[in-house]
């Protein structure tokens, strides 16, 4: 990355550069599709192999409610990016085309359309990065496109909320995971909230220990704290992880109409000075001042990181007197 652009120090044919434009072409497919479709991370899912049918090399599909969408991605080195004819390019989208054709001439596909999104970079600075997307005809899926969806959100706030929820939160999501995998209706279960061993509902801020807990901006989170690190006045920076405080509830609603349409829509990048509360031991306490950065994708997750700047030694005494 420079000047605001991406670019590679390696052509093509460099073992290294593969791994690295594979992962960048995944990256630009989901980004790409998530705008002209309205969906989210939280919508996706890899396509698992299968010896039924032929399987594309990076192949992942979501849906928008009304179709069933798969996506293969590829990501190329190209000197000139922005012409189709570029010979990496072209070989790129020869190759997607040859597998939707393999893919549809199996066993009936659950997909309604097929993209293929080609992204290209090229070798310097001064040559912009192209996006190709391949539109293809529409076809009748056998899958119920709401109920996908649905499902697809829902495993993936069941496993990333394991980053900061309670246990008991996520037992009861994955407990009505199962079940609306095995009836046949899942309407049935529209609405039916989740609920603690008590029966009440779910409520952000439904977190665990093992951080100190911060909420800025919409987003509840923690940061992952090495305090032995930081009581010595080591200023490395430190994990932040973190989801919009309205998911706790959208999922704990399991009103399947607000869990499908959600999406983060605020500032997507987050930079400012905060303190957080005192950490460490009770008898042995800290206080950090840093700067904390993080972004938030479309399905409402934060990631990024605190960087101590002053941390300062409170006394268990010290804190009895101030009160």
């Amino acid at each position: 990355m420079e000047r605001g652009t991406i670019f590679s120090t390696h052509d093509s044919s460099a073992a290294v550069a593969r791994p690295q434009t594979e992962r960048l072409g995944v990256a630009s497919a989901v980004l790409t599709m998530n705008e002209l479709l309205g969906i989210t991370e939280a919508d996706w899912e890899r396509i698992p192999e299968s010896s039924l049918q032929p399987t594309l090399d990076f192949g992942i599909r979501a849906s928008d409610g009304s179709h069933i969408i798969t996506v293969e991605a590829k990501g190329t080195i190209a000197e000139s990016p922005t012409l189709r004819s570029s010979g990496s390019t072209s070989h790129a989208k020869t190759s997607i085309e040859e597998k939707k054709a393999a893919f549809r001439s199996g066993p009936r596909s659950a997909a309604d359309e097929a993209y293929g999104v080609i992204t290209a970079i090229g070798r310097s600075p001064d040559t912009p990065p192209a996006v190709y997307l391949l539109d293809p005809p529409v076809e009748p899926g056998l899958e119920d496109p709401q109920a996908f969806r649905l499902l697809n959100r829902l495993e993936y706030y069941l496993q990333h909320l394991g980053l900061i929820s309670r246990f008991s939160m996520l037992i009861a999501l994955r407990n009505r995971l199962g079940a609306l995998r095995r009836i046949g209706n899942i309407n049935i279960l529209d609405k039916e909230s989740l609920v603690r061993a008590d029966g009440g509902r779910f409520f952000a801020p439904a977190i665990t220990g093992g951080g100190p807990f911060i909420e800025v901006e919409g987003v509840i989170g923690r940061v992952l704290l090495d305090t032995a690190r930081t009581s010595n006045n080591e200023t490395r920076p430190s994990p932040f992880v973190g989801f919009a405080r309205e998911i706790f509830d959208v999922v704990a609603s399991q009103d399947f109409a607000r869990i499908t349409q959600w999406r983060w829509t605020s500032p997507l990048e987050y930079s400012r000075p905060i303190r957080l509360p005192s950490v460490g031991r009770e008898d042995d306490q800290h206080r950090i001042s840093g700067h904390l950065t993080f972004g938030v994708n479309s399905a409402g997750l934060a990631y990024g990181s605190f960087t101590p700047k002053i941390v300062t030694q409170v006394s268990r005494r010290q804190r009895e007197a101030e009160w």
